[in-house]
């Protein structure tokens, strides 16, 4: 597998051509048969032709009729078989390996002839045009012993060992691109945006209400005017990249000109130019990474006081750091450790792993649930949202969150007017007929590589997207909920509840503990006690 990731395959043919003597029907025939495999390799594959061609191509010049399938660097003088080689390589598009390396003639003699001793280079590497640079070099090794009077010839390429069953699949659409709504200078774009949904929502809503399709008119319209409006995301440099995009662009043009340039004439003045910008543009994108290190280091300095802006420069800086990770692995094992060969196989596998994880039996006394008093009903719960709760719920999600299935976000809920008077339609039919959209209901499960063998579900941990209208519903009833809790929770729960948390857990155990240091007391042994009989306890799923 070459490291191109579109490429599933590839092909290896040994060719041994007609000698000189041989007549031109019989080396006709050899091309045809040539030229049939070559058109058998599907276009998404590569290949490679190695063999005795029986030709001598000779030594290439810059601007010559073969310069694109012969390098400057062949052997000897060009024959009819030679001519009629380079003829067939360049119809083609493919190239000879040999002559494109600067090597020693006694690395590039690949026979001797029997009577004069004379040394020729017949046998070829030949790759096509478009893997040019994937060969890193090629040449004769002289100390193999082939049992032949042929020298061994080796290339050497940048390929990858992928098992060929992993074939990756067509990328799916990148997410809308709804981040460009918060940025304060978009006030067009969102502005435009707000217009647009608030038209499409007017034209597209049902006359007859339900449930099915009122979501089905609401996630279909959010989600084409986005598009329409915001388009879809674009590939995301690193931070560091983005901040100095114009120098370093330059820099890279600058040296993409130099090698089109060096690979046009093939002179060493223009290598010398080639490598002097190549090093420069290394330079140039080194400092700008170095540069912006530093920036985000000084921001963690003075950020220092305040937790948020502090840990959000540490996240850059590792992700920064870090690089791209993997999304996915090349082969997963299943439960018996042998490496799953077809998708079916890998996806059934990912279906056992988060079952096992995710569908846990909890086990519970039911005596002690029946033991809980019943509260009081509150038939104030039973009402649909009203707009002013659907507003106080949309303000509350949170920015830059991943989608669900709908590819609706938190930042497309919260532009335009007519969206929150038909989510209260959308919600009334919700709540009269006491269900919801299947889309809320699912999950998109997303593997994160963790570290040791990726091959291994175990050390991957999932992530589940929910659909963000969803959120917004769960978030209204946990507002609810809260209220009522509020009613009857003691005071010494301080968990998920507004204006408590761990901080004053620990406040109150900082009080406990100083009182009973102040009175001499052992009562202290008693919670490390607790914590120990914690940390013993083995819980199984």
């Amino acid at each position: 597998m070459c490291r191109n990731r579109s490429v599933s395959c590839i092909h290896i043919a040994v060719a041994y051509a007609p000698t000189f003597s041989r007549s031109r029907e019989e080396k006709a025939a050899f091309y045809e048969s040539l030229q049939s495999f070559l058109d058998s390799v599907p276009r998404s594959d590569q290949y490679v032709i190695l063999g005795d061609f029986n030709a001598r191509v000779g030594v290439g010049t810059a601007g010559d009729e073969w310069s694109r399938v012969r390098g400057t660097h062949g052997h000897g003088v060009m024959n009819s078989a030679g001519e009629d080689l380079l003829n067939f390589l360049a119809r083609n598009s493919v190239l000879i390996c040999n002559t494109w390396f600067k090597k020693k003639d006694i690395h590039k003699h690949t026979w001797h002839h029997p009577r004069y001793g004379q040394p020729h280079c017949i046998d070829y590497c030949i790759i096509p045009e478009s893997c040019q640079r994937q060969c890193l070099d090629c040449q004769v090794l002289r100390s193999a012993e082939c049992d032949t009077d042929h020298k061994f010839l080796a290339m050497r390429c940048r390929l990858a060992a992928v098992p060929s069953f992993c074939r990756q699949s067509k990328p799916a659409n990148k997410p809308i691109a709804s981040a460009v709504l918060t940025a304060p200078s978009n006030d067009e774009v969102r502005e435009k945006y707000s217009t647009s949904l608030d038209a499409a929502l007017v034209q597209n809503w049902p006359d007859e209400l339900s449930v099915d399709g009122c979501w089905a008119a609401l996630k279909t319209t959010v989600a084409d005017v986005a598009q329409k409006c915001l388009g879809r995301e674009r590939r995301k440099q690193p931070d560091w990249f983005l901040d100095n995009r114009p120098k370093i662009e330059a820099a890279l043009r600058e040296r993409d000109d130099c090698y089109r340039a060096w690979m046009s004439t093939n002179r060493a003045s223009d290598q010398k130019l080639y490598k002097k910008a190549r090093s420069s543009a290394r330079r140039i994108v080194r400092q700008a990474n170095q540069d912006w290190l530093r920036k985000q280091a000084r921001d963690c300095e003075r950020f220092s006081q305040t937790s948020k802006g502090g840990w959000e420069c540490i996240k850059r800086i590792q992700t920064a750091l870090d690089g791209l990770q993997p999304r996915k692995t090349a082969a997963i094992k299943n439960a018996q450790g042998v490496v799953c060969e077809t998708p079916e196989a890998t996806g059934t596998r990912w279906r056992e792993h988060f079952d096992g994880v995710l569908k846990v039996i909890s086990d519970f006394v039911p005596d002690a649930i029946d033991s809980i008093g019943q509260l009081p009903i509150r038939l104030d719960l039973e009402n649909a949202p009203a707009c002013s709760e659907i507003h106080r719920a949309m303000r509350a999600l949170q920015n830059g969150k991943a989608c669900g299935r709908s590819e609706i976000t938190a930042e497309m809920l919260k532009c335009g007017s007519e969206l929150v008077p038909r989510l209260e339609m959308l919600l009334a039919e919700v709540w009269r007929t006491e269900r919801v959209p299947q889309d809320w209901a699912d999950a998109i499960l997303i593997p994160i590589p963790k570290k040791g063998d990726l091959s291994d579900c175990g050390n991957w941990r999932g992530i589940a997207l929910l659909d963000v209208v969803g959120k917004l519903v769960a978030r209204i009833i946990s507002d609810r909920l809260q209220l009522v809790g509020e009613e009857y929770l003691p005071d010494s729960q301080c968990g998920f509840r507004r204006g408590r948390g761990c901080l004053d857990m620990v406040f109150l155990v900082r009080q406990v503990a100083e009182k009973l240091h102040e009175h001499s007391s052992k009562g202290i042994k008693g919670l490390c006690g607790v914590h120990r009989l914690a940390q013993s306890i083995r819980f199984s799923t």
